[in-house]
């Protein structure tokens, strides 16, 4: 897998990665705001000592909020600390960004329930879609780290080939052997 930056997001993947930290920083400042509600129920008795004009004054000025908010959805934030608990920030914060721009391709509103559901959906897609991935990944390192004049069956052959990069095949000495010999 490539740990590279520069080489794992091309300017399509950008925007999505943008939008992923956007919703993971929205996820913080929601926990910070939870932080704070309970600093203020500690203090709650110290207000109690305040005139009663005072105390509505300060009780209308504290807004709590305790979901986590998209632009076409919300959820509350512990149902997303446990969606981050069970499949990790990135792929949950990915899945987010997925469903947002699917909502606002189909334009449709889903309940709460049917929210959480399809974002389970898409967490669990994602996840199986990196697994994937990282299996091919480690497949194609295998098959361009081996010698390919010891290639003797064309099914490797091809595997060879396809693991090479699409703008390598061309001048690749192994790529070119492989064709020559096994007529690809």
């Amino acid at each position: 897998m490539d740990k590279d930056y520069r080489n794992k997001y091309d300017k399509f993947q950008i925007a999505t990665e943008i939008l992923v930290n956007r919703y993971m920083l929205t996820a913080l400042l929601v926990n910070v705001n939870n932080l704070c509600y309970y600093l203020e129920a500690r203090e709650k008795t110290m207000r109690l000592l305040l005139p009663p004009e005072q105390r509505d004054k300060i009780h209308k000025t504290i807004k709590y909020r305790d979901t986590v908010e998209f632009d076409r959805f919300k959820v509350s934030s512990r149902f997303f600390n446990a969606m981050v608990h069970q499949y990790g920030a990135e792929v949950v914060s990915y899945s987010c960004v997925q469903l947002d721009s699917y909502l606002k391709r189909t334009a449709k509103d889903y309940g709460p329930a049917e929210i959480r559901k399809r974002l389970r959906e898409y967490a669990d897609m994602y996840t199986h879609k990196k697994k994937a991935s990282d299996a091919l990944a480690d497949a194609i390192n295998i098959a361009v780290s081996m010698d390919y004049k010891l290639i003797d069956s064309k099914e490797v052959a091809r595997q060879y080939i396809e693991g090479t990069p699409w703008y390598e095949r061309d001048i690749s000495e192994g790529c070119k052997y492989l064709k020559d010999k096994f007529d690809l």
